[in-house]
């Protein structure tokens, strides 16, 4: 191990925007750090427990407790404790509780004081303030001059001099230096050539994406197509956002070669959808393309990288061919011998688990052309195919104005458009909706950007943070070096908008950029009177009462002398409800059965109290109702009093009303079951479901 080794100057600068792209995660401690890692090299260490854990692992302690805290012995440790000393950086280490004799590890004083100079992108710094105190213990990342402090949640600014001043007064600190252990992470450097306006559209839109880090999420399921040896089912399907409309409250759906032709589709215009994985290996006239045998010499496989590396050019999309299921992964090469791909991410059937993973990633270069064991790489035994594809060789349009203000003034700017409202709940006339736009500055410079948007029709405007000339607000804002800012308005939707009008979230830009969020819909919501008298029918039902979607009608019926509100009979079977809702699509690569999707153009009753946006399942194939949005995983939040949540698998439906408490379920018993617990559930569930609004019909 060399205990010099730092990262180059492209290598930290990667390190600093994944430290960025994740400050607000939601991730925390070892997790968040190795997640650092693993976003700007696809790669990451052995580190894991609390940070008192890991300086108990580092220092070992003789009878004289306190006063022999010393490094333990490298060669004596095993696992996760011998990369945690091979890490120590051999000069900065220290504290009161360790010992200044020279018999510790590397032969080394511990240090007496630390300048913030000796410190590099990427350096960890754990201390113990009190030993005695497991709470006192803290992790520190450094990145461009700043300490970024490891809080519950993401990561917060630290007064970075104090804390390196008082640095040897705690009882005991260490300075972790990854890029030491991490051998396969490849020096890269900046892409040197003169870039076009189109690769500059293209590569800015997929930093984008890699930016908003969080907001991105991925697809569970993949129709058939194949299931691993884990159980886990994966699905392709390109998204329907531009990196401006990844929000926090509106999620976007993406694989690898999604991820690639979003980039086109939102940097150029350009849909290249046509091109999946399996036509794009197979695509004639493309710069490259290479079927390997497994059986190169050395010198064949330094040939085959050589020929690999002089054909790419920035913008292209490299796709691989694995042996396993014939599946494949698409990357776009943004130059510098540097890849952003989106690994995409598996939910875990057999831990019921959803996945909050970024996995939009920087990958070098050298990964693929060198032997390892991932599943990229050439010559790891795993890929029996690579080839280059070059949209832009076929691409005759000019790059689009706001993608060029992307690439240029809003580099490193991470811009949201927000609402109020989450997707797909709904509002009624009259009620308020407030707009916040967020600036995020990752840069080291003050930035200077221009927000700008309209009023929409069927709204007033109440508020505004922005200047207003009619129905056009815009405003200019100076944000600081790492400073977030938010700009917000309220606009009141007028009293005479019908039901099922969408307000619209478009129109607005950031210093150029397209930002749009969702619209918001109105549809009759029940008052709070109304919500009392359903709620007083639920605590009084009599028994051997009706049950599931009869017990609904029921409910309603008592509350608001309204008969048969679905529109179906009051016993209605199984196959009635399938039918007024969905279509069924039968999909000969699955063995097992039916998929369901909601009708485009659905008549009846039912439909038309369906909820964008929520309904979803393993068993939903997605069309084009709603834009394409359905839900990933719902909460309480998406939800009003009378909501009622139908679930549907094969040969059974159970029905459930939100009583802004639980769902209780009118199938079985009237038992209670908690919202967000029952919509995780519902990831894992083979089936469908579907959330039913009854009072946008029942008050027309």
């Amino acid at each position: 191990m060399n205990a010099n080794r730092i990262f180059g100057e492209y290598d930290r600068k990667k390190l600093c925007t994944a430290i960025k792209v994740l400050r607000y995660s939601g991730f925390s401690g070892t997790t968040l750090a190795k997640w650092i890692y693993q976003v700007a090299f696809s790669r990451t260490f052995t580190f894991s427990g609390t940070y008192r854990d890991i300086l108990e692992n580092v220092f070992l302690h003789g009878d004289g407790g306190t006063e022999e805290s010393v490094i333990g012995a490298g060669e004596e440790a095993k696992d996760i404790t011998a990369d945690l000393i091979k890490m120590t950086v051999p000069t900065l280490f220290g504290g009161k509780a360790v010992p200044t004799s020279k018999d510790e590890m590397f032969g080394e004083k511990r240090t007496e004081k630390v300048e913030l100079s000796e410190l590099f992108d990427g350096d960890m710094v754990l201390l113990h303030k009190d030993i005695s105190d497991s709470d006192s213990a803290q992790m520190y990342i450094f990145g461009e001059g700043l300490l970024w402090r490891f809080a519950d949640f993401g990561l917060e600014i630290a007064d970075t001099d104090d804390v390196i001043a008082k640095l040897c007064e705690n009882d005991r600190f260490i300075v972790l230096r990854p890029s030491i252990v991490l051998d396969d992470v490849y020096p890269t450097k900046p892409f040197m050539g003169e870039l076009s306006d189109k690769q500059l559209a293209v590569i800015a839109t997929a930093e984008s994406y890699l930016r908003r880090g969080e907001m991105l999420q991925y697809e569970d399921t993949r129709f058939g197509s194949y299931r691993d040896g884990d159980g886990a089912e994966f699905r392709w399907q390109y998204g329907v956002n531009s990196p401006e409309d990844c929000t926090e409250n509106t999620w976007h759906y993406s694989n690898c070669a999604a991820f690639c032709h979003d980039t086109y589709r939102f940097g150029l215009g350009y849909d290249i959808v046509h091109w999946c994985t399996d036509t794009m290996i197979a695509a004639e006239g493309q710069p490259f393309r290479y079927e390997l045998t497994g059986k190169e010499t050395d010198e064949e496989k330094a040939k085959i990288a050589k020929m690999f590396e002089a054909a790419l050019e920035p913008g292209d999309i490299i796709v691989i061919k694995r042996y396993k299921n014939n599946s494949g992964h698409a990357m776009l090469y943004c130059g510098g011998n540097t890849i952003i791909h989106s690994t995409g991410s598996v939910y875990n059937l057999a831990e019921a688990k959803e996945t909050y993973e970024p996995t939009v990633r920087y990958m070098p270069l050298e990964y693929i052309t060198t032997i390892n064991d991932g599943t990229t790489s050439l010559f790891g035994g795993k890929v029996r195919a690579i080839g280059i594809l070059r949209p832009l060789d076929s691409f005759c349009g000019e790059a689009p104005k706001n993608s060029l203000a992307r690439a240029k003034n809003m580099y490193g700017v991470v811009a949201q458009k927000l609402c109020s409202c989450t997707f797909g709940s709904s509002v009624n006339a009259g009620d308020k909706i407030t707009y916040t736009f967020s600036v995020y500055n990752t840069n080291n410079d003050v930035i200077t950007v221009d927000i700008s948007d309209r009023i929409h029709e069927n709204t007033t405007l109440e508020s505004s943070e922005l200047d207003v000339d009619g129905i056009t607000l815009s405003k200019k804002v100076m944000v600081q070096p790492l400073e977030k800012i938010t700009v917000s308005y309220t606009v009141c939707v007028n009293d005479n908008v019908a039901d099922d009008t969408v307000i619209k979230g478009d129109g607005a830009t950031v210093g150029g950029v397209i930002h749009n969020c969702h619209g918001v819909r109105i549809k009759r919501t029940l008052t709070d009177n109304e919500q009392g008298k359903l709620l007083r029918i639920l605590c009084d039902i009599p028994d051997n009462c009706y049950k599931g979607i009869a017990l609904a009608s029921y409910i309603y019926k008592e509350a608001f002398v309204k008969d048969n509100i679905f529109g179906i009979g009051s016993d209605p079977i199984y196959t009635d409800i399938i039918s007024e809702l969905f279509d069924i699509t039968h999909l000969a690569s699955d063995p097992d059965g039916m998929y369901y999707s909601l009708k485009e153009n659905g008549s009846s009753t039912l439909s038309k109290m369906v909820v964008p946006s929520l309904f979803g399942g393993r068993r939903y194939y997605t069309k084009t109702k709603f834009d394409y949005r359905r839900t990933r995983l719902a909460s309480s939040a998406d939800l009003v009093v009378g909501d009622i949540l139908l679930t549907i698998g094969k040969d059974v439906i159970k029905v459930f009303v939100y009583n802004g408490r639980a769902l209780l379920d009118l199938s079985e018993n009237l038992a209670e079951h908690p919202t967000d617990l029952t919509f995780e559930r519902l990831l894992a569930w083979d089936g469908v479901y579907v959330v039913l609004r009854p009072s946008a019909e029942i008050f027309k």
